[in-house]
């Protein structure tokens, strides 16, 4: 299956290189293609495709969200209104909203908010 791993990051990176080891085609989407995620997991696997966020959406057929709390903003935007978005689309959601900052964590309601906004 075609999968897109939201997430050029460590948790994405080994997500997809999971995906990959199974048998499944994988692309990465990134906000940036030169963010320094997208740099590193260049060099550690200069054969990783890695493409913007619309495009990875777009192409996959299952979409994994493995990203930042606070990238979710971008991702629901892209989703919303790439040419395909999520619609038919199997969606993995490994994100977490909670604010790590504060013991003990509480949900952020910034970060429920963007969850909410690629849901419906």
């Amino acid at each position: 299956m075609q999968v897109a791993v939201l997430g050029t990051g460590s948790f994405g990176s080994h997500l997809g290189l999971g995906f990959i080891r199974a048998g499944h085609e994988v692309r990465h989407g990134a906000r940036s293609l030169e963010s320094d995620s997208v740099q590193k997991l260049r060099r550690r696997d200069p054969d990783r495709e890695i493409v913007g966020l619309y495009e990875a959406i777009g192409w996959g057929e299952i979409v994994v969200l493995a990203t930042a709390p606070d990238s979710l903003s971008d991702v629901a935007r892209a989703g919303r209104d790439g040419v395909s978005g999520f619609a038919g689309k199997i969606l993995i959601d490994t994100s977490n909203a909670l604010d790590w900052s504060v013991r003990p964590p509480r949900m952020s309601v910034d970060r429920a908010q963007a969850c909410l906004l690629y849901t419906s």
